[in-house]
């Protein structure tokens, strides 16, 4: 799959003025106009402490077999999940009742439903090739309206093409939001832009030139992005999270972290908060510090947690923590934390031999997926925890 030769300058179409580039990318503290220290070894910071359990909160809504691909997830008037008899279809369902008010089949061998994403009384389906059938028609984007049932495709930004990363459809402050691949993601030099998705309008709002955008996340400014090189490197690749406002219009980098190793971060009630991969061990995608940088220059941190499930759910910033290595048999804990709060309510614990992650926001509900074995066959449960006003 050739670049793109017909994509137009990555500008926004309302907008008018370039993308900010990686040289106009603003650095500093989560409020703008902060002065922010130099960047402060995690031995240097003060600890947020593990504080007390409350596990009463946790419902689960959806269990079966586990299949290649499930993402169920709940939206407070409805819920999503993946029928785990016919592989590959799934549904929409009032959680008020159980009624199915939407379901879609498996769009055929070589596709699968990649993303449903409910905002309202809409649902946004990510309709996607299989990673190895990418000569297959390229992703859609389809809009149901969960009323009627009625659907129209949504289509990319003119000259581009949605990403084949279905599952990075993601609800920003209420907005779609996803990306558009402009070259073949297993092309030696990978480059893709971040789309924001108006009713039946998408737009570009961020194409950088020297890095490759992936794990949008809900922030206080916008959306955050981690930033990768372009080029996969042979040793550990220089990451970085990036603030984007959903205009396009502000691009600011997160924290103050000058290692190269930061990533899956947020801005939340003028905080910075990101897990920080440590060069020692730069392969480490499970146990890392988490970093909190404050509207009042706190300069705080986690000591364990797993990178990719920091996210902010209702007012609150949630995340797992992977067990010590002598003690993985105890499983995983979800942490949750007040900005401003020097400890944190342990709100969730994974079954001992089980494997929790999956975390997802949406309307105030936090959902994620625990992984267990049943005699031979692996069993996915789905939980939420209702955590907005």
């Amino acid at each position: 799959m050739a670049m793109l030769a017909a994509a137009p300058a990555c500008t926004s179409v309302d907008i008018g003025s370039p993308t900010p580039t990686a040289t106009e990318i603003t650095t500093g503290g989560a409020q703008p106009g902060h002065s922010v220290p130099s960047d402060l070894p995690v031995s240097e910071r003060d600890k947020v402490e593990s504080g007390p359990e409350e596990l009463s909160r946790s419902v689960r809504f959806d269990s079966g077999k586990s299949i290649d691909y499930s993402d169920a997830q709940m939206s407070g008037t409805y819920f999503t999940r993946w029928d785990k008899k016919n592989d590959g279809s799934a549904e929409v369902v009032r959680a008020a009742d159980g009624t199915v008010v939407l379901r879609l089949e498996q769009p055929g061998k070589k596709r699968y439903i990649a993303r449903i994403l409910v905002i309202g009384e809409k649902a946004y389906v990510a309709d996607c090739p299989h990673y190895d059938e990418l000569d297959e028609a390229p992703p859609k984007l389809y809009q149901y309206d969960l009323t009627n049932g009625s659907r129209v495709e949504i289509p990319p930004p003119g000259g581009e093409k949605w990403t084949v990363w279905g599952s990075m459809l993601e609800n920003i402050h209420g907005t779609p939001v996803w990306f558009a691949d402009r070259s073949d993601p297993a092309a030696e030099e990978y480059r893709n832009c971040l789309v924001r998705i108006d009713g039946m309008k998408s737009e570009l709002i961020y194409c950088p030139e020297d890095n490759v955008l992936s794990d949008p996340r809900e922030s206080a400014g916008g959306v955050t992005v981690l930033m990768l090189p372009k080029k996969v490197p042979e040793q550990s690749p220089y990451t970085f999270e990036v603030e984007v406002s959903l205009d396009g219009k502000s691009v600011r980098k997160l924290g103050d972290d000058e290692s190269g190793l930061a990533s899956h971060g947020l801005s939340y009630a003028g905080w910075d908060v990101w897990a920080q991969g440590q060069r020692s061990d730069p392969l480490n995608v499970t146990d890392v510090p988490v970093l909190f940088n404050g509207p009042n220059n706190e300069r705080w941190f986690f000591e364990r947690a797993v990178p990719k499930s920091i996210i902010q759910c209702g007012g609150k910033v949630y995340w797992w923590q992977q067990p010590p290595l002598d003690k993985e048999d105890l499983g995983r804990q979800m942490h949750e934390w007040v900005p401003g709060e020097t400890r944190t309510t342990v709100v969730a614990k994974s079954t001992p031999g089980g494997l929790a992650g999956g975390i997802k926001c949406s309307n105030g509900y936090l959902t994620w997926v625990e992984t267990t074995q049943v005699e031979e066959s692996p069993i996915d449960s789905f939980y939420y925890i209702k955590v907005g006003d």
